[in-house]
């Protein structure tokens, strides 16, 4: 069968068979996928009762849909002999698993719960499987189960069980009855079940025999051996239990259902620590989310279907739930129940909460999730972390950094190229975490997200497929405790996006029905009986919102206006509901109203503290004694149900009971509290960085600006570190604000916000503004006579006047700041300042120049140890020795550079270099290794979300297509550049798509849509000011007048490139240029204008050594020459084309790289 193709299936490998099947690997050509065929054998082809019944039950399983049962796809014919085509699955059967190393504790409970899931949900279908066994049992290699031989297990029973076909390891699972050959029921399953779990637990089978008949007797006669409780195993008598129940002779004695199996497994987790440990001494923290009372009502459909997500992490799409409703809709009430089921299931769980405008660190939510879910995150949790991911056999040796820096356990400066390299290191810990149990993630109130949190959220969405990770949003539209606006249309349409790309799920919440407020307003009173009546009026007052409802219940309550009676709560007679507000915070007002003095001026401070406030901090400000205070907090927890205890925090039940007491408060007594707050703050930690922000908030907001300058440029500072620009923007914003109002100030602070706000606004591409924040940076730091930050200034001022086009003016301070990096004998900042200038000398198209200074940036990079700058230095000198046409040496370059940002976890770098290396390899005639990297370079930047620069790798795709002849695919992709070109409004992208469908449609022939696309390009790069381009499309429409014979236009196009090209002084443009011009005189055949113009184009590539230039120039000039009837001449430039050729196939070193260089048709001709 092996290389056969049936159908549309090409077979690659035989899987495997038993008594009554074979499988095969094979791939769909249709659908461009791997997949599963399983042939029943050719001895029961010939019974078509066992054909029919075969058909029959694969069909049976084809409609089971769940993550632990293999996905049937299909069932087809080849020659009337059926065949099913099923899910192929990467891993290995339990069997083999339990032989390779002894399973721990925890894989046998996960391995047990999914196996029992699976089969539950066959079950539940009316389909018995009734060959479960370890063999048929696959582990995948994220650790899922998938039941296999669904659809063949029934065939089996129809067999006598003495039939030869039947193997040993099969009998050895069958229950009595099935023994016996009775009738069979799902008791069979639970039987088999039961000696999978004494195998996993014992690593041996439960009744062992030397040959079948022994094994049947063993089952039928004999009890199994029991399981002792291996310390090193350390399971529960309780999960022994469950597995010798399964194994019970009698069916009364066994388990009647998997509903019953599975309950007990839960339960026997439900019963561990309260803590789950993972490999390297990693705890997490337990949640305590069980409600003294259920209050969970007409949530079910929404609750199933997140934990049938919960339970598909790593098999869908979707990484990513976002749960939306109105304020008090009872989206938390959902989570905490979705946590009670995360708990039965063992998954490890991270919940952090984005707050409004309090001061919070960058990633405040990611942080605090962190901290608060993982027991001791300090240096030893970093130890931890590095041993499990070398047990791993994952390098984290470059990111620790990032990531101590994210959770703030360094005061140490981290070089960071751009956020998403930060990201990624957080996406890695994430892995690290989940690696040996799943991981939920929870944010909650993503609508007060910042732009930088909100796009670490969106980064993590869409780089968690196929990971143990699901990631939970919780959003609403917000209220505010202030006048300041957060921009929520920006906030869902990054959520809205996340949807169209198919990696999050959405789930709305509405207001509960009118029987579910009933339920609701029951479970409020203690589960007592409440009138029609008044949960109708209940509902018709709050539109069934279940925050309202409590609200407005406990007032009730509370003012008395219900009552008890024939064990019915009623409204009493004489009242109405319309003197109650029908809004919420005017009934939370009112049912607070009441509140003794101590108890509301606790809560005044604590709203001003946040959302979430510390008892130390109310106790040390209002001088109230500690147990005293935990006492009234107690009160307001269980009494009044006003805030809530979690871990070594307090929160307010909801955020509009905080927004009640914090707008009730005075404007003098709110700047009062806000002041003592501050300076608790400032006396217990001024010293640490991360609450710098919050300081400077509660200065600012008891009116001491000056005092909090200091603490918002701490805070700005760290926030630019992180690259969470937004953060960094609006500190740096307020600290300068402060200054202006300032008599006077220290110039040194002043220095230090212009600095910023430059690093953050070239960041973000506001060039323009980062170069005004620049040069009052480098005048200030002249006026301090500081060194170090004029050089810093320098380098920082000509990248951006580089980026702006002002080439001149950026040599001319790239240079001074190399001359005082000399003087100062600084090599960091040299380093610096030398690949600056690199990158501005390629610009200006001095290759050879930017090859010698790259190379002495690469040795003090080096010297000094810095991987991030050795990498830049290796990619600046593989960009130069590509424009030079050195492809070769650009490739060792560009792979050294990819090898080092691979190790350190520079996405964004290593997709760019992936890019340019696509470019060498196409240059060089490997297409297919081109095609590989240009694809890998995009995939990346999909991921790192930088898709403003993936228009430039799909039009390199295109490119190489056309460079292979395949003009139709090359289409395809420029097409597809353009259009995500278009959608970011990337001008540049756009002309160089624009043009290279010019140069397509040049190809196929069809000159009237190229002159049309040529024509598109010069008039946007005219108004665009992009002269470049405007220059490459005059040299192309030569081309194409000439291909339409028309000669004179073709002429005066030529000219017209060479002189833009000259204007810009783009070296490679020039020699194109003069290039064309001479292959139209060739053309026209005055020959003795084009050998002129062709010894130009060859004097120009010698003065920069574009050899590849060379070899060609040489070449068509021959040609020239043996027309003009000089052929000694003619001979002597074929032998310099020739000689220039062979010494760039001698620098070739890769055997296959060289081979394919040789087989290319020009190259070829020359070298006979």
């Amino acid at each position: 069968m092996i290389g056969k193709t049936l159908l549309h299936y090409k077979i690659s490998e035989k899987l495997g068979g038993g008594g009554m099947g074979v499988v095969y690997k094979a791939q769909d050509s249709k659908l461009e996928r791997t997949v599963a065929l399983k042939f029943i054998l050719p001895h029961m082809l010939a019974d078509k009762e066992a054909k029919q019944r075969f058909v029959s039950e694969a069909k049976a399983a084809a409609a089971l849909n769940h993550p632990n049962i293999t996905t049937i796809y299909s069932i087809e014919e080849n020659e009337d002999d059926p065949f099913i085509v099923m899910e192929f699955i990467e891993g290995e059967e339990l069997i083999v698993r339990t032989k390779s190393e002894p399973l721990s504790y925890d894989e046998i409970k996960r391995i047990a719960i999914q196996t029992c899931e699976g089969l539950l949900a066959a079950h539940e279908q009316g389909i018995i499987h009734q060959d479960i066994k370890a063999s048929n049992i696959m582990i995948t290699k994220k650790g899922q189960v998938k039941i296999m031989d669904f659809g063949l297990a029934k065939i089996s029973s129809s067999t006598h069980v003495t039939q030869e076909t039947k193997t040993l390891g099969t009998a050895a699972y069958m229950s009595p009855e099935q023994a016996q050959g009775e009738k069979v029921d799902n008791q069979t399953d639970i039987w088999s079940f039961g000696v999978v779990l004494y195998q996993m637990l014992t690593n041996r089978l439960p009744f062992p025999g030397d040959y079948e008949q022994a094994v049947i007797y063993s089952i039928l006669n004999e009890e199994p051996k029991s399981i002792d409780q291996n310390s090193k195993l350390q399971a529960s008598d309780n999960f022994i239990q469950i597995a010798m129940r399964c194994l019970q002779k009698s069916k009364v004695e066994r388990y009647n259902s998997f509903a019953e199996v599975l309950s007990d497994l839960h339960l026997e987790k439900q019963q561990t620590s309260a803590s789950t440990k993972i490999d390297a001494g990693i705890e997490f923290i337990k949640q305590s989310v069980t409600d003294k009372k259920d209050m969970f009502t007409g949530r079910e459909e929404q609750l199933k279907l997140l934990v049938q997500k919960i339970k598909e992490i790593e098999s869908s799409k979707e990484s990513t739930i976002l749960i939306y409703g109105e304020s008090g809709i009872g989206k938390s009430q959902l989570i905490s129940k979705v946590q009670q089921e995360i708990d039965s299931l063992n998954i490890n769980t991270i919940r952090g909460r984005c707050i409004y405008k309090e001061g919070g660190l960058p990633y405040h939510p990611f942080v605090s999730g962190i901290k608060n879910s993982i027991r001791n995150v300090n240096e030893n949790f970093i130890e931890s972390l590095s041993q499990l991911s070398s047990r791993r056999g994952i390098n984290i040796t470059t990111r620790i950094p990032h990531i101590k820096s994210f959770l703030n356990l360094s005061n140490e400066s981290v070089a960071l190229l751009h956020k998403e390299q930060l990201w990624d290191s957080i996406v890695l810990l994430l892995n690290i975490l989940s690696s040996e149990q799943q991981l939920i993630l929870i944010l909650d109130d993503l609508q007060w997200a910042d732009k930088t949190t909100l796009g670490l959220f969106s980064f993590i969405a869409r780089n968690i497929a196929n990971l143990p990770i699901l990631q939970i949003g919780i959003y609403r539209k917000g209220s505010t405790v202030s006048d300041e606006i957060i921009d929520e249309q920006a906030i869902f349409e990054s959520l809205r996006q996340l949807k169209l790309e198919g990696v999050a799920h959405q789930i709305d919440l509405a207001g509960l029905t009118e029987d579910e407020t009933a339920e609701f307003v029951s479970k409020l009173v203690g589960g007592e009986k409440v009138s029609q009546k008044l949960t109708r009026k209940i509902y018709k007052h709050t539109e069934g919102l279940p925050l309202f409802i409590s609200e407005l219940v406990n007032l009730l309550k509370e003012k008395d206006l219900v009552y008890f009676d024939e064990e019915v709560w009623k409204l009493k007679e004489d009242q109405q509901l319309k003197f109650v507000s029908t809004k919420i915070k005017d009934v939370i007002f009112q049912r607070v109203s009441g509140l003794d003095n101590e108890l509301n001026e606790i809560l005044e401070i604590a709203s001003c503290e946040g959302e979430y406030f510390l008892s130390e901090t109310i106790s040390a400000c209002l001088n109230i004694d500690r147990i005293s205070l935990l006492k009234q907090l107690q009160v307001l927890e269980t009494k009044f149900n006003l805030i809530r205890h979690e871990k070594n925090l307090y929160r307010f039940n909801h955020m509009m009971v905080r927004e009640v007491f914090y707008d009730s408060i005075l404007d003098e007594l709110r700047e009062e509290y806000h002041r003592m707050i501050a300076s608790y703050l400032i006396n217990n930690y001024s010293t640490k960085d991360e609450y710098a922000a919050r300081i400077a908030h509660h200065l600012i907001s008891s009116n001491q600006g000056e005092k909090s300058l200091e603490h918002f440029i701490r805070a700005a500072n760290l926030a630019r570190d992180l690259h969470a620009n937004d953060d960094a923007l609006e500190s740096y914003q307020k600290a300068t604000n402060i200054i202006k109002k300032l008599t006077s100030a220290d110039s040194s602070l002043i220095i230090e916000i212009e600095e910023g706000l430059g690093d953050v606004n070239h960041s973000v591409g506001n060039a323009k503004e980062a170069l005004n924040h620049y040069s009052t940076f480098l005048t200030l730091a002249r006026q301090l006579s500081n060194r170090i930050s004029e050089i810093k200034a320098l380098r920082k001022s000509a990248e951006v006047n580089q980026v702006l086009g002002n080439i001149k003016i950026a040599i001319e301070l790239c240079n001074e700041a190399i001359e005082i990096s000399i003087a100062i004998n600084n090599n960091e900042q040299l380093m610096h300042s030398m690949n600056t200038m690199a990158i501005i000398r390629a610009a200006e198209g001095e290759y050879e120049r930017t090859i010698q200074i790259s190379e002495e940036a690469l040795t003090i990079a080096r010297k000094i140890n810095d991987s991030l700058n050795e990498s830049i230095s290796l990619s600046n000198l593989g960009f130069a020795y590509w424009h030079l046409g050195n492809y070769f040496s650009a490739m060792k370059y560009f792979n050294e550079a990819i090898n080092i940002q691979r190790s350190i976890g520079d996405n964004l770098g290593l997709s760019t270099t992936l890019n340019f290396i696509a470019m060498s390899y196409w240059k060089a005639g490997e297409y297919n290794k081109a095609l590989d990297d240009a694809t890998e370079s995009v995939k990346i930047k999909k991921l790192v979300a930088d898709y403003r620069k993936i228009p430039g790798c799909l039009n390199v795709i295109g490119d190489i297509y056309r460079s292979h002849n395949d003009i139709d695919k090359a289409v395809e992709f420029h097409t597809k550049s353009l259009t995500m070109a278009t959608e970011h409004q990337n001008k540049g992208a756009i002309c160089a798509n624009i043009r290279d469908l010019g140069e397509d449609y040049m190809l196929l022939g069809n000159f009237e849509l190229a002159r049309k696309k040529y024509d598109e390009v010069l008039e946007l790069a005219k108004t665009s000011g992009l002269l470049w381009y405007e220059t490459r499309t005059y040299i192309s429409l030569s081309e194409l007048s000439l291909l339409s014979g028309e000669k004179e236009q073709a002429k005066l196009f030529a000219e017209k490139g060479f002189n833009f090209a000259k204007k810009i002084g783009a070296k490679e443009l020039i020699i194109e240029a003069l290039w064309k011009q001479a292959s139209v005189f060739a053309d026209t055949n005055s020959l003795t204008e084009s050998v002129k113009l062709f010894k130009e184009a060859i004097s120009e590539a010698e003065n920069i050594g574009h050899n590849t230039f060379l070899w060609m120039l040489y070449l068509d000039y021959s040609k020239v020459l043996e027309i003009q009837g000089h052929p000694k001449e003619m001979i002597d430039a074929f032998q310099k084309s020739k000689r220039i050729l062979r010494s760039i196939v001698g620098s070739i070193k890769n055997s296959d790289l060289k081979s394919s260089f040789l087989k290319s048709e020009s190259v070829a001709k020359v070298l006979g």
